[in-house]
């Protein structure tokens, strides 16, 4: 008697994005990320808080500086206000659902 009042369910499975990021591993744990948005590698350096739930390790908080090269002073408060809805855009960000932290910050490597 259940099964018949189940309905058959299509599963959509349609990608909506496909990421071009590179990850390069340059040492330890240093890695270059290279972003499609330009010529030039873009650096972003991630630190992560651990801390623990119940004996599991969960991340508390992630932090991403960005380390731009190249970018003319004039253009700098373009950044800024990239960075400024950053989290609402990016993807990470958005599939934790706020239960991680994520901050950001630019350091120029001028």
């Amino acid at each position: 008697m259940f099964l018949s009042a189940c309905r058959e369910v299509e599963i959509v499975n349609e990608v909506v994005y496909r990421s071009e990021v590179r990850i390069e591993r340059v040492r330890g744990p240093l890695r270059h990320a290279c972003l499609p948005a330009g010529e030039e590698r873009g650096v972003i350096g991630v630190h992560g808080e651990i801390g623990k739930e119940g004996g599991v390790m969960v991340i508390r908080r992630i932090h991403a500086t960005y380390r731009p090269r190249g970018v003319a002073a004039d253009r700098r408060d373009t950044v800024a206000r990239v960075l400024s809805f950053h989290a609402d855009q990016c993807p990470v960000a958005r599939s934790t659902g706020g239960s991680i932290a994520i901050t950001t910050s630019v350091d120029y490597a001028d």
